[in-house]
């Protein structure tokens, strides 16, 4: 089983001696496929180097993959915690966002409104003027759902709501902080062939 390692190391300051100030450096690598036991033993290095590593998993975007509710059994299987958030891409009028509110309601979860206005010569928007802000095709609505849970099947119903009704909706599986060797080896094993892994390093001193 293969998977796509990449690699972020913490932010080193350099001094720039031209414009005599710091610039912060941000390094990251890819490493390219690896097997789970190179994986595994990668981790095992950059511990032993001093690094704390915190792994994030992001499984392949192809049919054949496993859907976030099969990873999370997977993972509940192996006895691995996990938080699952539903996540839904949306933009649009005062009445779509409200359309979405309504369905994310209607399963029991709460939501967040952003509005964004525009504001500009040819727009009737003053925001000094509060009763000019609800302008139909100057004002933009997003909406954030607060649906998350460390049982992602509690998630399904809504998903599958949003999903059938078009929108581009999505579960984010994220195991909890590794606590033992062991926890990182269960976890890597729940997830298919061609997961990215990325490794995010932090000096533990």
């Amino acid at each position: 089983m293969g998977y796509d390692v990449a690699v972020a190391y913490p932010k080193e300051e350099q001094m720039n001696n031209e414009e005599h100030k710091f610039t912060t450096i941000n390094k990251k690598e890819e490493l390219g496929e690896m097997d789970m036991g190179d994986v595994i033993e990668l981790v095992k290095q950059f511990e032993r180097s001093g690094y704390t590593v915190t792994p994030a998993f992001i499984p392949p975007n192809e049919e054949q993959a496993l859907s976030p509710f099969e990873i999370a059994d997977e993972l509940t299987a192996t006895g691995v915690s996990y938080k699952a958030t539903l996540k839904c891409k949306n933009s649009g009028s005062y009445s779509d966002a409200k359309t979405l509110v309504d369905f994310i309601h209607a399963h029991g979860f709460d939501a967040e409104v952003d509005v964004k206005l525009k504001i500009n010569d040819e727009s009737p928007v003053d925001f000094d003027k509060e009763a000019t802000w609800m302008d139909a095709d100057n004002t933009v609505y997003k909406v954030k759902p607060k649906a998350a849970s460390d049982n992602a099947n509690e998630l399904k119903g809504l998903y599958d709501t949003l999903d059938e009704k078009g929108y581009d909706v999505g579960i984010d599986i994220k195991p909890k902080k590794v606590k033992e060797e062991s926890d990182f080896d269960t976890q890597l094993s729940a997830y298919p062939d061609r997961t990215t892994i990325k490794l995010t390093l932090r000096d533990s001193h």
